[in-house]
């Protein structure tokens, strides 16, 4: 059962973090409302299942007191914190214009920090 867990868990991280390097990469209203609101769903799903299925795996590899788990865990915080912010651009309440600094370097962030848990998570350095 873990094994089949972890499959999923990737699966989600894999769906919700493909979703939101798109959404943040393509212009403000580049697509019409329809495949807007699947790539939410689908974003929604994948955080949801992501968050459900890695802390059911925590709890059952015993990681709450893992000094990487800590890091991973804020770092994934504050990948949630720029789902939200895509959300709301998404619905057209966005936080930031298509144009500022912030806003296109937010596919690159999310890369570099998707890198670094993955390397967290299989090296688990601390």
């Amino acid at each position: 059962m873990y094994e089949i867990l972890k499959i999923l868990h990737l699966t989600a991280v894999v769906v919700w973090m493909g979703g939101m390097i798109v959404a943040a990469a393509m212009p403000a209203g580049g697509l019409s409302e329809k495949p807007v609101q699947s790539l939410r769903l689908l974003m929604t799903v994948g955080i949801v299942v992501t968050w459900v299925a890695g802390l059911v795996l925590a709890q059952q590899g015993g990681w709450f007191s893992e000094g990487w788990f800590h890091i991973k865990l804020a770092i994934v915080t504050l990948l949630s914190g720029f789902h939200g912010v895509v959300v709301a651009r998404l619905r057209g309440r966005g936080y930031a214009s298509s144009e500022s600094l912030l806003w296109n370097s937010l596919p690159w962030t999310m890369i570099v920090i998707v890198f670094i848990v993955v390397y967290l998570v299989i090296l688990k350095p601390i």
